[in-house]
């Protein structure tokens, strides 16, 4: 093997570790900072996301469903808040994602689960809360929420967090897409929801919950 060979393999694996490296002392800083990985996507501050928590009311014995739960931001919370004798169900559309959560599934105690982008596939009348964090303006289809409504038990609610569609926000931030609140309140109405709460403490994202309707 020549030296310049040798230099041309060396390169890349050099470059890997670095990457490792500096991925793994992210990781120490998280830790250190007492926060989970998180992802980018649903990244709300943690004494901001406690209040989030707080004004969903979850009741120990609630079944949580987190829909687009990506590596399990909310879960840990979540759990808490449903103890003793509630689930937590942390539904993706990704394969890599629920490997990415099984661990801390199984420390934590929730249930990641494979759904399709058009179907939760949540069985009737199961859910206590279904929340949404980002994650509506992939979906944005009366259809898909009327498989929410159906999955909602007596009294269940359906929390919706997104981004605001404001020129100011979309210049901030990089996430795909946006759907307008009205839009949101307009597409849940149409598949058979009434808006019960709305609240205003987020700076970037509307926050509303909605009922079936009575």
């Amino acid at each position: 093997m020549t030296r310049r060979t040798a230099l041309a393999i060396a390169l890349p694996v050099v470059a890997l570790v670095v990457m490792f490296a500096t991925r793994s002392e992210e990781l120490h800083q998280w830790k250190a900072a007492g926060r989970e990985l998180v992802d980018p996507s649903c990244a709300i501050d943690g004494n901001i996301r406690t209040k989030l928590i707080r004004a969903l009311a979850i009741k120990p014995g609630d079944t949580v469903v987190d829909v687009g739960a990506g590596r399990g931001y909310f879960e840990p919370r979540f759990a808490r808040a449903v103890s003793p004798g509630g689930t937590v169900i942390a539904a993706t559309t990704d394969p890599a994602m629920i490997e990415a959560m099984r661990g801390d599934a199984e420390r934590i105690g929730y249930h990641p689960q494979l759904v399709k982008s058009n179907d939760p596939l949540l069985a009737p009348h199961s859910a206590d809360l279904i929340f949404m964090c980002d994650v509506y303006h992939h979906i944005q289809r009366a259809d898909y929420d009327r498989k929410l409504l159906a999955a909602l038990k007596p009294g269940g609610r359906v929390a919706v967090v997104d981004f605001k569609k404001d020129p100011a926000i979309e210049a901030e931030e990089t996430y795909d897409g946006r759907i307008a609140r009205a839009d949101t309140i307009a597409q849940f109405q149409k598949a058979g929801f009434s808006l019960i709460k709305e609240y205003d403490f987020l700076p970037k994202q509307y926050f509303i919950v909605f009922a079936p309707k009575q």
